[in-house]
């Protein structure tokens, strides 16, 4: 089962990224613009190739990260493994339906929640607010 991940926590008095979330054996936090991954309470914390940026959202199952990484091409649902520290691609995600050619560019995608077996995320046109939820 999926649990939902949000590095970025908002309150009434401050907005911070958090610590850490733990997700089965691991914890994963952000840190210079990276994510990093550690085992156990007192691992030590590895950086990975996953970019970070406060709007993105994570899904981890205690054996992989899923996250959404959007290449000049294409979207892509992509996992890192905790113990190997491989990422995988897992798919290529749709675009929101526009009829503008620059659709592409103004595309953005993010993981908005989790339940149970399934990961939803979001795709949007920013210049049409034209949406696609899978």
């Amino acid at each position: 089962k999926y649990e939902f991940i949000n590095l970025y926590k908002e309150d009434h008095n401050s907005s911070k990224i958090t610590d850490a979330v733990k997700n089965g054996n691991y914890y994963v936090r952000a840190n210079d613009g990276k994510i990093q991954v550690k085992n156990g309470s007192n691992g030590k914390y590895k950086t990975t190739k996953i970019k970070y940026n406060f709007e993105t959202r994570y899904a981890g199952n205690g054996k992989f990260l899923y996250y959404i990484d959007k290449t000049d091409s294409a979207i892509y649902l992509k996992r890192y493994g905790y113990k190997t520290g491989k990422i995988e691609k897992i798919k290529k995600l749709p675009v929101s339906d526009s009829n503008r050619n620059d659709v592409f560019e103004n595309q953005e995608c993010r993981i908005v929640g989790v339940c149970e077996d399934y990961i939803f995320f979001v795709s949007t046109d920013t210049e049409s607010f034209n949406n696609v939820f899978i």
